[in-house]
C-alpha cells in the first residue's frame, strides 16, 4: 500500500486495510464465509471491527502475508493510530500468518515500536544505507539512461541521483 499525500482517501486506515484484503483475496478461493464478511464490507460506512474480521479471515487463508505500507509519516496521528493498531490486534493472534514491511520517516518509529514492541527497525540515515542508496540510483539511473538517453547533460543524472539520495535520508523501515 501506498498512501499519497495529494490523496485524502488513501491516507484513511479503513481504505488501507480494505486494500490489503481486496489484494489478499484470490477469486478462486472465495467461500461462503468470505462473501458473507464481503456484503458487509462493501457497505461504505463498514466499521473497524467488521473490516478487521474479514482481513482475519483473508489472513488465515494465506500461507503468509506480506503486508507492506509504504510513507506512514503521511498519515494524520489519529489515523496511523487506527491503522497500527488494528494492524497490531491482527499481528498479534496466535495463527497470524501476515509479515508487516512499515516504510516512514524516522518521526513515526516512536508510534510503530509502541504497537510492535519486537519489530526490528533500519534507518537510512547510516552511511553504509546512504552508500547503497547511492549506487542502486547510479546503476538504475545508468541502464536506463543506456535503454533511453533522456539528456545529454551529464550533471542532471548527478542532480537525480543527489535528490534521490536526499529524500531517503531520514527513513526508517520496521519489520515486525
Amino acid at each position: 500500500m501506498f498512501p499519497r499525500f495529494d490523496d485524502s482517501i488513501s491516507l484513511s486506515s479503513a481504505t488501507v486495510l480494505k486494500s490489503i484484503i481486496r489484494q489478499s483475496l484470490n477469486p478462486d478461493d472465495v467461500t461462503g464465509e468470505v462473501e458473507r464478511q464481503l456484503s458487509k464490507f462493501d457497505a461504505s460506512d463498514a466499521d473497524m471491527d467488521t473490516i478487521e474480521t474479514l482481513l482475519q479471515l483473508c489472513i488465515s487463508r494465506c500461507s503468509t502475508l506480506y503486508i507492506v505500507i509504504d510513507a506512514l509519516d503521511e498519515f494524520e496521528k489519529e489515523e496511523r493510530k487506527v491503522l497500527l493498531r488494528s494492524l497490531s490486534s491482527i499481528i498479534s493472534l496466535p495463527y497470524s500468518k501476515a509479515k508487516l514491511f512499515l516504510v516512514g520517516r524516522s518521526s513515526v518509529s516512536t508510534d510503530i515500536r509502541k504497537w510492535f514492541p519486537a519489530s526490528q527497525e533500519k534507518s537510512t540515515d547510516c552511511d553504509k544505507v546512504q552508500a547503497d542508496i547511492e549506487a542502486y540510483t547510479q546503476a538504475t539511473i545508468t541502464l536506463k539512461q543506456e535503454e533511453q538517453p533522456i539528456s545529454q547533460n551529464p550533471t542532471l543524472a548527478q542532480e537525480i541521483i543527489k535528490a534521490l539520495v536526499g529524500g531517503a535520508n531520514g527513513m526508517c523501515v520496521l519489520t515486525s
